[in-house]
């Protein structure tokens, strides 16, 4: 999960390392030498891009490839070649909020080139209720909204409910011990 996640976050692996730094710059500046914790943690942090490249290359002559790897290698195809070729004669989007660097863009890509429909499969609270009036903002709620005012002219109709405003819930919670 780690990897996926600074795949699609991260252009390049030498930008991560420079936040650890600054991570740890930050913690006990008093302390120029660093802890014995921080020596260890930048001495596996130092050996981590060769490992990771080293496991890319031996993925890659596999042919393999973790989520993380495949959408932003994706990405990157569709955005030097928005008409690249793919094994789908139609594509769907549905239930999403948060995305990835590398989903946004190839979602982005694929709605523009008219390639690939998009529902909003979301409640109406994520949306204005009325014009001008704002919806409650969550975090979900902010991301859908940007997506939504992003695609709007391109996206099919949304598929709304107001399920967290009707009526009453009943939750109930089970824990196995």
């Amino acid at each position: 999960k780690d990897l996926r996640e600074i795949e699609e976050m991260f252009q390049e692996p030498e930008v991560i390392k420079r936040y650890v730094n600054l991570f740890w710059s930050s913690i006990h500046q008093e302390q120029a030498e660093g802890t014995g914790i921080q020596d260890t943690f930048l001495k596996i942090w130092d050996i981590l891009k060769e490992l990771y490249q080293r496991y890319s290359a031996r993925l890659e002559a596999k042919a393999y490839a973790y989520d993380g790897k495949a959408y932003r290698a994706l990405a990157e195809k569709l955005t030097a070649d928005p008409q690249h070729v793919l094994p789908y004669s139609s594509i769907l989007f549905v239930g999403f909020n948060a995305l990835s660097m590398s989903e946004f863009q190839m979602i982005d890509t694929l709605l523009r080139e008219k390639r690939a429909s998009i529902y909003w499969d979301v409640d109406r609270s994520f949306f204005s209720h009325s014009p001008g009036e704002k919806a409650p903002m969550s975090i979900p709620g902010k991301f859908i909204q940007a997506y939504h005012q992003r695609w709007k002219d391109l996206a099919s109709y949304p598929i709304l409910t107001d399920i967290l405003h009707e009526g009453s819930k009943r939750i109930h919670i089970k824990g196995i011990p």
